[in-house]
């Protein structure tokens, strides 16, 4: 079952986690996704919980300078474009 059921969402909702992934910091990214929550956990409650859940994992992201994490978001071993989005939904 998608966790995103509704295509119409589906645009405004990987932009609303692109906020948390793109933050500089690990507070601003937890303020995202609380923001992300506010919006979208009436309807996709299961998306902030495995960000939650998965919070240790997540925030070693930004361990990492900024450059190196446009890396790690754009690119994987054979070229297509892995988005923490697609990881974590």
């Amino acid at each position: 079952q998608p966790a995103v059921r509704a295509w119409k969402d589906y645009k405004a909702v990987t932009r609303d986690l692109k906020q948390v992934y793109h933050t500089a910091t690990e507070e601003g990214a937890l303020q995202a996704l609380d923001a992300f929550g506010k919006e979208w956990d009436a309807r996709y409650p299961q998306i902030s919980r495995s960000w939650l859940a998965n919070w240790p994992n997540v925030a070693t992201f930004f361990v990492y300078p900024e450059a190196s994490r446009k890396v790690i978001i754009n690119n994987r071993q054979y070229g297509a474009p892995l988005t923490l989005t697609s990881v974590m939904v």
